[in-house]
């Protein structure tokens, strides 16, 4: 009996390790079937030796470390929001593909207030734990399947929400245009006073005839005028 126990285990055990390789050996195959796809695993992977699914392994855990390390975070964001997707719009221009330039053009939309809500939020954001992680899945979720999602959140949200808004916005932007041309005004006529103010100076010294110095002109006129 005690011989039969022993017997029956070790089987057990044989065909669990059997089950375990041959589910291995099935992954490793898909693994390398995914690895050949990417241009740059095959690169790597003649230049080393190496399988492309060792490589792509090999590639995935150290970045992966690199997340958690906080050192790489940053990169992969930018490759991810940035990188690749100006590869992409490059490819839907050289293609002449209006539906695909379209919704690239709808991603940076998307990506560009993005970005902005990010530098507003950023000083609380970075409290949170592994939020680098979160800040990749985002990333990665709006740029995967030639950004399909993006495009749902500029068609469902950014879209109508800049459409109520738009007169609103208008206004504002010629409001900001108009005072941005009368301050440029401003500052050319305020150039050519200046000027002529300085060469007065140091052409005609005050009464007492004492040299005046180029900074000194220029500090007394500024200060006139910004008074």
């Amino acid at each position: 009996v005690v011989i039969f126990f022993f017997k029956q285990k070790t089987a057990y055990e044989i065909l669990s390790g059997l089950v375990g390789s041959e589910m291995c050996i099935r992954d490793r195959g898909k693994i390398n079937e995914i690895a050949q796809r990417r241009e740059i695993i095959q690169i790597i992977s003649e230049k080393t030796g190496l399988p492309p699914g060792a490589v792509f392994i090999s590639v995935l855990c150290l970045v992966f470390i690199l997340i958690i390390k906080g050192i790489g975070s940053l990169l992969v964001i930018l490759f991810l929001s940035f990188v690749y997707p100006s590869y992409l719009t490059f490819k839907a221009l050289k293609s002449d593909n209006q539906e695909e330039f379209s919704g690239w053009v709808k991603y940076w939309a998307v990506i560009s207030f993005a970005v902005c809500l990010n530098l507003l939020t950023d000083w609380m954001l970075t409290e949170i734990p592994y939020i680098d992680l979160f800040k990749i899945f985002c990333s990665y979720i709006l740029v995967r399947g030639h950004a399909a999602f993006a495009i749902v959140i500029y068609e469902k949200l950014l879209h109508p929400t800049l459409l109520h808004y738009e007169s609103y916005i208008d206004t504002k932007l010629e409001e900001a245009q108009e005072v941005g041309t009368k301050m440029k005004k401003d500052a050319g006529a305020l150039k050519n006073t200046v000027t002529e103010e300085i060469i007065h100076k140091m052409v005609n010294p005050d009464e007492q005839h004492e040299q005046i110095s180029f900074t000194q002109t220029i500090e007394a006129v500024s200060y006139t005028h910004l008074r």
